[in-house]
């Protein structure tokens, strides 16, 4: 919507349009300044702008500024303003158009709220693009693996890959090795997860074990745009888990196979020679 505004910041016409997302009619709001519907933090920046324009100091301006709504609620809104001028030139008064851009405000806040959210996990999560491309890791990942985001942006996950692995990590092994990651494959490209564990390799070589959830994201047509792994550094408990393994298959002295573990093996051996 457009409407005009003299040097005092009086509203001299309006069109409906201009300010519908206000509530308010245009006979409401002609003859009154600008001022008194602006957020109060906002009347500051937006009028030393103003003033600019009429004086002929700068052409134009755009700026996103908050209005007070009929109803006492404010309206994000983006300002584009420039000079109305006369036939000898001289500046009469200012064309201003409103934008109402509260959704994208909303829109915004939310992202930059889950950003927030993503980044402050204590979960691994890297996001990449249909192709395998990296293109965000959270905190945590450049805690546990020593990169740092601009040193993995634009490349593959297998960054993390260990030469023990026989395998590339999760997404470059989908593209190389279907046979091997069929299910892997069929699961997250039917729009479900896959749950595994992986063993990666930190920057500085150290090796860790990581427990992986991996899913893909779709746009509104159903067609698969990123993949998302979510992974968390297993290796301690791991460890644990094959000690108390060990411990309850070997004697802790002498470090042989105990009587229960004997037996459970030659009845396996035995079963097989039957066979």
């Amino acid at each position: 919507g457009i409407a005009l505004v003299d040097h005092n910041g009086i509203i001299v016409d309006c069109n409906p349009r201009s300010i519908e997302s206000l509530g308010y009619r245009p006979a409401e709001l002609i003859g009154k300044s600008i001022s008194d519907i602006t957020y109060p933090d906002d009347i500051e920046s937006s009028l030393k702008m103003f003033r600019q324009v009429m004086a002929g100091e700068i052409p134009n301006y755009t700026l996103e500024k908050r209005y007070r709504h009929k109803d006492g609620r404010y309206v994000w809104c983006k300002i584009s303003s420039s000079p109305f001028r006369g036939k000898e030139g001289r500046v009469l008064d200012a064309i201003v158009h409103v934008e109402d851009i509260s959704e994208q405000k909303r829109a915004a806040e939310e992202i930059h709220r889950l950003t927030l959210s993503v980044d402050s996990s204590p979960i691994i999560v890297i996001i990449t693009d249909k192709t395998g491309k990296i293109e965000y890791v959270n905190h945590k990942f450049t805690e546990v693996t020593g990169y740092s985001r601009d040193e993995v942006i634009g490349k593959r996950p297998n960054i993390l890959a260990t030469k023990e692995t026989a395998r590339d990590t999760w997404f470059d092994k989908i593209l190389k090795d279907q046979i091997a990651f069929e299910d892997l494959w069929k699961t997250i490209t039917a729009g479900k997860e896959w749950r595994g564990e992986l063993l990666n390799c930190k920057k500085n070589g150290k090796k860790y074990w990581a427990s992986e959830v991996i899913f893909p994201i779709s746009n509104d047509k159903g067609d698969i745009t990123h993949f998302v792994s979510l992974h968390e550094d297993i290796t301690e408990s791991k460890k644990i888990s094959e000690q108390l393994s060990y411990q309850a298959t070997h004697d802790m002295l002498t470090g042989l196979i105990n009587r229960n573990e004997f037996d459970r093996r030659l009845e396996r051996v035995l079963l097989s020679i039957q066979d």
